[in-house]
């Protein structure tokens, strides 16, 4: 008895190619290929269904007799422009009729009854865009459950989609078909391969060659045979291809495909091209995230200019918790309204109210009242305090110690978002779930930061976060595979995500109006420290992110067989958060390693420890 199989990846992988091979090279198997791209309405789904079937037998006899049995549905018959085949539609109303689909699987049954017959489902997510969808998958797993001598493939490109139809319990197709992922091929079989093809069509290319071609490409399999399309034809018989002619098939590419990039284009409003053209000016964007740089590296110097050593902290808690919050409400309110209308005009909406908001706050900033001193610290060169803070010890290991914990909030927020959504299934309204979560989380913490901090001191803040991170691989370890139950603990590793990070993020900036007394010093400290922490973090959590990407994949396998007993969660992503235990060691032992200050009310100071 056969069995349903379940094939995911992504686009242009070849998920369709091997599975025709595979089947073409069973003796006498016949194909019924139903391609579900962008289904919209239950009228496409049943088109779609019988236009498989009549391509498995394009005799105009069978196509009539499908049509008699289908008469309710109001069939009519035209041919396809391009090869002729036969095309089967039927009437929109009548397919939404309740038995509408039920009929069609029938008939599916009864071609495929009686003889070698897969059926092969592409696109197979694309089911849930349909408007009543569960129902929909509901009916096609009950009829699908009453033919279990026709095997049935369901080829998916978006993989949370396809986990939450076969992997969730609230799914009709739950645990209903093995499951295999179709990757990237590797690259020196892949190598080999296309060496030995032009080869066959003489022409040598050299694995050196061949590697760069399918980097070129992305791995991707589809566009590495589109890319070598374009070197054959690019290069002549007997020509010894060299990764200098790589570049020419490229732009032969491009050239083939202009005319479809400019079709679509002409399809767009002017404003839309306007949209596309400003989110392509990188320079906008660098002098943005320039400007963003700018005003942070000000912002905990001017918190010192306008507050005491002993209010800075709560300054410091008050501001960030009242960003998380806005953020919180403003975050809800894009969910709403991209629930509620689609297209450019929202995006551009959103895009306009976020640059008022800037404004706004600009006037804000104009009010705040602050001295001639922090002006002239401004206008000295900035040398003089970034070398201070080289000499100085306590600037030295509290960079240490913030670029620490830093690296570790770089290697594990964003892969475990990454995590939740391929490794889990979360979709995209259940990862805005999670930030909602972490955004409220880190509000609230904001506030109790000040207290804290001139309670047990900032380093003692930041210590207590650092040994909080060691929580988040145990969290991985626990985290459930698919469900509410994943969904739930996602949001909870994201709302203990937002509580440490505000913790290290406001006890850190009070640490530095301590250990950095001297306004005259502060700027030049703070871009120091920032450098360190931001850009000097950021290439080592590149490197080190590499490392341990690289680590767990190999080791996963093995792994897998031990943590199943904890969890259904890919043993990858798993073992590549226990990994991190080693980074949040590092941070532990290096705000250790930092000074201790602690405020004295009597003397609005503070002292060292």
């Amino acid at each position: 008895m056969w069995g349903n199989v379940v094939v995911h990846g992504a686009r242009r992988m070849g998920k369709s190619s091997l599975v025709r091979r595979a089947i073409s090279r069973m003796r006498g198997e016949q194909l019924v290929y139903v391609d579900l791209y962008c289904i919209g309405t239950m009228a496409d789904l049943c088109e779609r269904i019988l236009a498989g079937i009549a391509r498995m037998n394009g005799r105009m006899g069978f196509v009539r007799k499908v049509m008699s049995l289908i008469s309710h549905l109001r069939p009519t018959l035209s041919f396809s422009t391009t090869d002729g085949s036969p095309i089967v539609s039927v009437d929109a109303r009548a397919a939404d009729e309740p038995k509408s689909l039920q009929t069609v699987m029938e008939m599916l049954a009864k071609v495929a009854a009686g003889g070698k017959t897969c059926i092969v489902f592409d696109e197979f997510q694309d089911v849930l865009r349909l408007q009543d969808a569960n129902r929909v998958l509901a009916e096609m797993r009950g009829a699908i459950q009453l033919q279990p001598d026709i095997p049935y493939f369901f080829l998916g490109s978006v993989r949370h989609d396809m986990v939450s139809i076969f992997a969730s319990p609230k799914s009709p197709f739950f645990k209903s078909a093995a499951v295999f992922e179709v990757d990237a091929i590797p690259d020196d079989p892949f190598a080999k391969f296309i060496v030995r093809r032009f080869a066959s069509g003489d022409r040598k290319i050299d694995s050196q060659a061949a590697t760069m071609l399918i980097h070129a490409a992305d791995s991707v399999s589809g566009d590495v045979q589109e890319l070598c399309a374009a070197l054959w034809e690019t290069t002549v018989p007997g020509a010894t291809i060299k990764e200098q002619d790589i570049p020419l098939a490229l732009e032969h590419v491009f050239a083939r495909e202009g005319k479809g990039f400019e079709m679509a284009l002409s399809r767009l409003t002017p404003t839309q091209v306007s949209v596309l053209k400003g989110i392509a000016a990188t320079d906008e964007a660098f002098l943005f995230y320039a400007c963003r740089a700018a005003g942070y590296v000000m912002a905990t110097p001017l918190v010192g200019e306008i507050s005491t050593e002993e209010e800075a902290p709560a300054v410091l808690a008050r501001a960030q918790g009242l960003f998380d919050g806005i953020a919180v409400i403003v975050l809800v309110a894009i969910m709403l309204a991209t629930a509620r209308w689609s297209g450019i005009a929202v995006l551009s909406a959103i895009i306009v109210f976020g640059a008022l908001c800037g404004v706004g706050a600009s006037g804000f900033l104009r009010s705040v009242c602050e001295t001639g001193a922090i002006r002239d610290a401004a206008r000295k060169p900035l040398l003089p305090g970034m070398r201070g803070t080289i000499r100085s010890r306590d600037l030295r290991r509290f960079a240490l110690g913030w670029s620490a914990l830093n690296l570790f909030r770089m290697l594990s927020v964003p892969l475990s978002l990454l995590a939740l959504k391929r490794g889990c299934g979360l979709d995209d309204s259940e990862a805005l779930v999670c930030a909602c979560s972490q955004f409220i989380a880190a509000s609230g913490a904001s506030f109790a930061t000040g207290p804290l901090c001139r309670r047990f001191g900032p380093r003692q803040v930041m210590l207590a976060a650092a040994f909080g991170y060691l929580a988040v691989p145990v969290a991985w370890l626990m985290m459930p595979s698919c469900g509410v139950a994943a969904v739930v603990g996602g949001a909870a590793l994201f709302a203990l995500f937002g509580a440490l990070n505000t913790f290290v993020l406001n006890a850190s900036a009070a640490y530095f109006l301590l250990a950095c007394p001297g306004k005259e010093d502060q700027i030049g400290a703070s871009v120091a420290l920032n450098l360190a922490t931001g850009a000097g973090a950021g290439l080592v959590g590149s490197a080190l992110g590499s490392i341990l990407v690289i680590a767990s994949s190999r080791l996963a396998p093995g792994f897998s067989r031990i943590s199943d007993m904890f969890s259904g969660a890919p043993g990858a992503y798993r073992l590549y958060f226990i990994l991190l235990t080693l980074p949040a060691i590092i941070g532990i032992c290096s705000v250790l390693r930092m000074r201790r200050f602690v405020y004295r009310s009597s003397y609005h100071s503070a002292s060292l420890r």
